[in-house]
């Protein structure tokens, strides 16, 4: 049974907007050789680093479950490895179930997102005329895996991808299609884990963060605790 992401939580930009998050945890990570999502980062798993970054909003996993913290909604994706427009076809029931006028999507491999770049996300995918805002690298490279949508702006664009050739294997590019895309610079805090080396790289900063302000709270995320449950989007 289709049940509802939850409340969705406002932001005081536009107090009346509601905001839930979607986070894809599936892919065969075949460049990383195991699931991104769960690999350890500074006494955490990516994606409770992921979660814990949407909060205070409502989450729902798409994916495996293998890492998420505890408490958070997790939906095995029905087509596992379809790609990312398939997962978010998959969570789009229980997006309109939470009347969510904005709907933040990210992959599950992002450690070091900030609930700030979400929120400024959020403020430009609620502009006029509604439109989705993506993150943009420094070289202009957009990340359309750490992105905001107006809710029926991606319902509608993923109900006439579903009735024309599917959603099946597509990219999040071509969902966007000619859409207008706001992009949104970030500051050095959306990084994929997507190569041994990247891991390297993002563990050494937090150790290095961690030396200089030795009082971080840390929250066990027991990344064991759950069985999986799918998988979501193909290896991005």
């Amino acid at each position: 049974m289709v049940g509802s992401a939850g409340t969705p939580g406002t932001a005081p930009g536009h107090p009346g907007a509601a905001t839930v998050a979607v986070v894809l945890t599936g892919g065969r990570s075949s460049r990383m050789g195991t699931h991104k999502p769960a690999l350890d980062v500074g006494g955490r798993t990516v994606v409770d680093r992921v979660v814990a970054a949407a909060a205070p909003w409502p989450v729902v996993v798409v994916g495996r479950s293998k890492g998420v913290p505890a408490g958070t909604r997790v939906v095995a994706d029905a087509q596992p490895d379809a790609g990312p427009v398939a997962a978010l076809a998959t969570a789009l029931p229980y997006v309109l179930g939470s009347t969510a006028d904005v709907v933040v999507v990210l992959a599950g491999d992002l450690p070091l997102v900030s609930h700030e770049h979400l929120e400024r996300l959020r403020e430009h995918a609620l502009q006029t005329p509604p439109s989705p805002a993506v993150t943009a690298d420094p070289d202009g490279r957009l990340n359309w895996l750490c992105a905001a949508w107006p809710t029926a702006l991606l319902a509608g664009r993923l109900r006439a991808l579903a009735e024309g050739d599917g959603v099946v294997g597509r990219s999040v590019r071509s969902l966007v299609g000619d859409l207008e895309v706001r992009p949104v610079p970030h500051d050095g805090d959306v990084v994929d884990v997507d190569t041994p080396a990247d891991l390297a790289a993002v563990r050494a900063l937090l150790s290095e963060l961690s030396r200089s302000d030795p009082v971080q709270p840390q929250r066990d995320s027991r990344p064991g605790d759950e069985a999986e449950s799918g998988s979501a989007s193909a290896d991005r």
